[in-house]
């Protein structure tokens, strides 16, 4: 990260928007052990120079920390231990803000409670995986298949196998360039209306946010 902020500087280039900081997967230091090992390296560690370039930018107002939350893969701690975690890895760069980027929830409900638990945790924002309008797509993904697909069935299934007659279809309508997406790279998984159920004041206990690989690109 500091050397892509050096070569923009010695170029004279100077976005608008912030940037995001985030580590491997989205995950934070004492967040999962398996990242720790990697983070405690000698060779994986900030120096010096590394940090003034950060602290350079974060005076600038142009940097955010951004990570995810996936309890069982970028992560092994609860949403709150997490936040915590993020706050004290931001406070390492000046106290920059903190962007809960990406996580997931079952349900719309369960998303709503978490952004809530995150935003009153200390997070300068947050979004989830992910926003669909599905009166329109009538799927969990911004992706549309034609009836006579959908009469057959989805053309790859969620483990992965193909329906090879649906898959035809399909293939049809990419060739002819008539086709709207594809549920392919965790593309499914969207909920609407999620915003509308955020609460006025969070559940004591809420439900801790899913692992999904849909975050994994």
């Amino acid at each position: 990260y500091a050397h892509v902020l050096d070569e923009l500087d010695k170029l004279g280039v100077h976005p608008d928007a912030p940037v995001a900081l985030q580590d491997v997967s989205g995950s934070l230091p004492e967040a999962n052990h398996l990242f720790d090992k990697l983070f405690r390296e000698p060779d994986a560690k900030c120096g010096a120079w590394e940090t003034a370039m950060l602290h350079k930018w974060a005076s600038k107002g142009k940097l955010v920390l951004s990570f995810h939350f996936y309890p069982g893969f970028a992560t092994q701690v609860e949403l709150p231990e997490m936040l915590k975690l993020a706050q004290k890895e931001a406070a390492k760069f000046g106290q920059v803000p903190v962007f809960l980027s990406e996580f997931w929830c079952e349900t719309a409900k369960e998303m709503a409670e978490t952004m809530a638990e995150a935003a009153n945790g200390g997070v300068d924002a947050v979004t989830y995986w992910h926003y669909v309008d599905q009166e329109y797509t009538g799927e969990p993904g911004w992706y549309k298949y034609p009836r006579e697909i959908k009469d057959i069935g989805e053309p790859v299934g969620p483990n992965g196998e193909v329906n090879m007659e649906a898959w035809k279809l399909y293939l049809e309508t990419v060739h002819d360039e008539s086709f709207i997406g594809g549920d392919i790279d965790g593309a499914e998984g969207g909920q609407s209306g999620v915003l509308n159920l955020i609460p006025a004041e969070v559940p004591v206990k809420t439900k801790k946010a899913k692992h999904t690989t849909k975050n994994v690109h």
